[in-house]
């Protein structure tokens, strides 16, 4: 990476390297275990995490930073499965929503538990208290910049 530093190019290439090997493992350990994807999980958690355990699919797809036609595919595959159901938003013909079944509960409940424990051994494991406070206040520090430049960006579209 000529345009970094030998340190942001360690940095930058050990994110993605951890994040991809991470993440393939996970997807592989919850397929084998429970038949669901990261992304599933990610949907079934945050449904779970709603108060009424349903959400609109464009609210779920922004939250859980997924295409709606990802989310759409998912919610499919997991309705087919008895996880979630899908139904019509009373007020508006075009909202659609996804509620979690009493099975998907569970199921998420399960996986989830496990997901944590592959976290910790895979990620955690590796760090000690202070790096893990560290990467905490980094990825907060990150997360507000790159919310300003959306919040910017969205603005100079709005004045278009």
């Amino acid at each position: 990476m000529p345009h970094l530093s030998e340190s942001e190019a360690a940095a930058w290439v050990g994110l993605m390297a951890t994040h991809a090997e991470i993440v393939r493992a996970l997807d592989n350990g919850l397929g084998v275990r429970f038949g669901i994807s990261v992304s599933a999980l990610e949907v079934l958690a945050r449904l779970t995490r709603e108060p009424t355990g349903r959400s609109r699919m464009s609210v779920l797809a922004h939250a859980a930073l997924l295409s709606p036609s990802r989310v759409s595919r998912l919610v499919d595959e997991l309705e087919g499965r008895g996880l979630i159901t899908r139904s019509s938003c009373p007020s508006d013909s075009r909202g659609v929503f996804a509620e979690i079944t009493s099975q998907g509960r569970q199921l998420t409940q399960r996986a989830l538990e496990w997901h944590s424990e592959e976290i910790r051994e895979r990620f955690f494991n590796a760090l000690d208290d202070r790096q893990v406070d560290e990467l905490g206040a980094i990825w907060r520090d990150v997360g507000a910049l790159l919310a300003k430049d959306r919040d910017d960006n969205d603005s100079a579209v709005q004045h278009k």
